[in-house]
């Protein structure tokens, strides 16, 4: 959390993108933490992970938590690679259009 992203800030839903060369066929998993932040709106936070077509929702509860304590939880997600470069996007999504996911530690690392 000391180098995180809120995907939905205090103003409107939001998403980061980061495109990078990939192996076709090959298997990658995509490593984070996340957090909800708990400052605004409903307790359930969700972000959309995306990359080469596939995508998953993760979710997370803030109650009991606070902007010192957010319960960061280490998560991960495998894509396959359909072309020479892929990009992975981040989106908060869900019921939420403020104060989202927060996200830190993204890394990604063929398997």
């Amino acid at each position: 959390g000391a180098q995180s992203i809120d995907l939905a800030g205090s103003s409107g839903s939001g998403a980061i993108s980061q495109t990078f060369a990939t192996t076709p066929g090959q298997r990658y998993e995509v490593s984070f933490f996340m957090a909800g932040n708990p400052v605004l709106d409903d307790p359930l936070k969700q972000m959309q992970v995306s990359a080469a077509g596939q995508s998953a929702v993760f979710s997370c509860d803030t109650r009991g938590h606070s902007i010192s304590k957010m319960g960061w939880q280490r998560q991960s997600w495998t894509f396959i690679a359909r072309d020479r470069s892929t990009t992975l996007t981040f989106e908060n999504v869900g019921p939420n259009t403020r104060c989202g996911i927060a996200l830190d530690d993204v890394t990604v690392v063929p398997r």
